[in-house]
C-alpha cells in the first residue's frame, strides 16, 4: 500500500511539471508567471483552464461591495437603499428590468476594461465575468432567465477587432447559469460613431433603431440576460431590451462588468 501511495505522488508530480511546462500558468492581464504561493490553493487543473491575476494585479481590483443600485448597477455607500433608483439613474427611464455590475468604471479597473477589448485581453474578460458571477450568483438566478444575448458589434469592426468582450463574458455567465447562450439573437444593422465619443444627449439618438432582433431565436415570454462590458448612460442597453421585448421577449435583465458614471 506504502508503494501505491509512493508512486501515485510521483505520478502526481511528474504531472504537475509536465502542466507548468507545457501550459505555465501566467497572469491573465500582465502575461508574468504566477507565483507558487498564488496557485497553492488551486487544483492542476484550474490553473491550467480558468485565469487568473497576479498578486500585484489582483490588488488593483477595487473591493467588492454587496451594496448596489437594483435599477442601474452602480456602487452606492453601505447605508443606502435604491430599489428605485440611485443619484446616477433616478432621472432616467431604462426598458431592461434592472442591472448588476462589478465595479465602477474608474482608475485601474477602468484600464482593465479597456484590455478587455483586446485580442490578448480575453482570458482577463473571462476571470472578471468570473468575479461577477462569484460577486453576484444569487441576484443572476434569481432572475430566472432563459437565454443568455449580447450587445452585438457592427460586422466591419468584428473583421477589425476580432474579439468582443460582451460575448467572452455571455459564454461565462451562460455556463454558470446553465442556459443556452444565443451568440446571434441580435445585430447591428447600421454603423455609428461609438458611443464613448459622444455626449450624453447625442447617445440616445446615435443607437435609435440600429439593432435588430435575428430569426435563429425564439424571444416569446422569455427572459433574457443582456450581457455588455460597461454601462454609461444605459441608451445601448435599453435600446437592446427595447428590441428583444418587441420580439416577445417577458422582460430583460442585464449585467455588465463596469458601471462608468458621468459621461
Amino acid at each position: 500500500m506504502k508503494i501505491a501511495e509512493s508512486l501515485l505522488r510521483c505520478c502526481s508530480g511528474v504531472g504537475s511539471n509536465c502542466a507548468d511546462f507545457l501550459f505555465p500558468p501566467t497572469c491573465c492581464y500582465c502575461d508574468q508567471s504566477l507565483t507558487l504561493a498564488l496557485n497553492q490553493s488551486l487544483s492542476e487543473r484550474q490553473i491550467i483552464t480558468q485565469p487568473q491575476l497576479c498578486n500585484s494585479c489582483s490588488s488593483k481590483l477595487p473591493t467588492i461591495t454587496n451594496n448596489h443600485c437594483l435599477k442601474c448597477g452602480a456602487t452606492q455607500g453601505p447605508h443606502i437603499l435604491a430599489k428605485e433608483g440611485c443619484l446616477h439613474c433616478k432621472n432616467s427611464q431604462f426598458v431592461f428590468s434592472d442591472a448588476i455590475s462589478l465595479h465602477l468604471y474608474d482608475g485601474d479597473f477602468r484600464k482593465m476594461c479597456r484590455f478587455c477589448k483586446q485580442d490578448s485581453g480575453q482570458r482577463l474578460a473571462w476571470y472578471l465575468a468570473h468575479q461577477l458571477w462569484e460577486s453576484e450568483q444569487n441576484r443572476l438566478k434569481s432572475w430566472s432567465c432563459d437565454a443568455v444575448v449580447h450587445v452585438p458589434m457592427f460586422w466591419t469592426r468584428r473583421l477589425v477587432r476580432r474579439v468582443h468582450p460582451a460575448e467572452s463574458i455571455a459564454s461565462c455567465l451562460a455556463l454558470k447559469l446553465n442556459i443556452p447562450f444565443w451568440h446571434r439573437a441580435l445585430k447591428q444593422i447600421r454603423r455609428v460613431p461609438h458611443q464613448a465619443k459622444l455626449a450624453p444627449f447625442e447617445r440616445r439618438k446615435n443607437v435609435l433603431d440600429i439593432y435588430q432582433a435575428t430569426r435563429f431565436h425564439h424571444f416569446k415570454d422569455k427572459n433574457i440576460l443582456l450581457i455588455d462590458d460597461i454601462l454609461t448612460t444605459g441608451t445601448t442597453a435599453s435600446e437592446c431590451a427595447k428590441v428583444l421585448k418587441k420580439a416577445g421577449a417577458k422582460q430583460v435583465h442585464v449585467a455588465v462588468l463596469a458601471r462608468g458614471i458621468g459621461r
